[in-house]
């Protein structure tokens, strides 16, 4: 698959291999890396270095292999330093940290949650193919926080169900750009792939899908302001195209922020997009008991959350 990108002002100076990965979700910086270093992305129509510092008006494009899903790709076990949260015969819930993908894309097939499972469970579920095995759901490459997997294929079906009858409630914490003076909202507007950018997504009211996000207001700072979001659908970047349509996109996130804001200083304590999968909860596919997990903050939304505080803040009861 093709992908091509203009640079802006804003990105006058950064290197193309950042510049690649913080637009490409799918893919980590040092797959970007090698694909650059095996000539398979342009600047202008002319092969570079990943380390090329990109200029105003820049062309930029970059092919990325697909990788398909068949039994010709070996897909490794890994021992990676994952924290699981709850684990038992049917399934088991990850904290992922930020700059993980979820699952083989491309041809990215290690470093992954799969890899992980793959080492960590005797058994996974095989409803969503052979590089997807035990994934039920997904979270961006950027977006931390906690995540299902299932161990067998019982228990995936009921919890794919479970999330296609909305019966799965997601809790994130964001810290977005700008003061929310109401303590609570609600955003119905219908997404879709972005036509002009195929790596984003937009509201689109003609041929989107319908798209349903709460929020509350935790904390209320100088400029940004800390809140829950609560996903009613599913939606590729929801909660990010949500509240940048609303004028408060989510700190640091280079995708749908405003790019003037991007250079202030509370940006330079989070290299992502400070948006984290902070609670679940869901009936399990076997017990059929209610449960609910959290995955803790991590710290770089913990440094972020306090020095955020340093300037003074309001916290909102709920």
């Amino acid at each position: 698959m093709e992908y091509k990108f203009i640079a802006d002002a804003q990105n006058v100076g950064e290197r193309l291999d950042k510049f690649l990965a913080n637009r490409l979700d799918m893919c980590s910086r040092s797959f970007i890396h090698n694909l650059i270093i095996d000539n398979q992305a342009y600047v202008n129509e002319k092969k570079t270095k990943p380390g090329y510092f990109l200029k105003i008006s820049d062309n930029i494009r970059i092919i990325i292999p697909k990788l398909q899903d068949n039994t010709e790709v070996k897909l490794e076990p890994e021992n990676m330093a994952l924290s699981i949260l709850y684990e038992d015969d049917s399934i088991i819930i990850i904290n992922k940290p930020a700059g993980i993908i979820v699952h083989p894309a491309q041809r990215m097939v290690t470093g992954t949650v799969v890899n992980f499972l793959l080492y960590h469970c005797k058994t996974l579920s095989n409803l969503n193919g052979h590089i997807r095995p035990g994934i039920v759901h997904r979270l961006d490459k950027d977006t931390s926080g906690v995540i299902i997997a299932a161990k067998d294929n019982i228990a995936h079906a009921n919890l794919a169900e479970q999330f296609k009858n909305r019966k799965v409630r997601k809790t994130y914490m964001a810290v977005v750009r700008g003061v929310i003076s109401q303590d609570e909202g609600e955003i119905n507007r219908p997404i879709a792939r972005c036509i002009s950018d195929r790596t984003k997504m937009a509201i689109a009211y003609v041929g989107g899908k319908r798209a349903l996000t709460k929020f509350n207001v935790l904390e209320r700072y100088h400029k940004d302001t800390l809140i829950n979001a609560y996903p009613r659908t599913g939606r590729t970047h929801q909660i990010r195209v949500h509240m940048a349509c609303l004028g408060y996109p989510i700190l640091g996130d280079k995708t749908y922020g405003k790019s003037k804001e991007l250079e202030s200083k509370p940006d330079s304590l989070i290299d992502r997009q400070a948006l984290h999968a902070y609670k679940i909860s869901f009936f399990h596919p076997i017990s059929s008991k209610a449960v609910e997990f959290i995955a803790p903050l991590p710290d770089d939304m913990k440094r972020l959350i306090d020095n955020e505080r340093k300037s003074g803040y309001e916290r909102i009861k709920i």
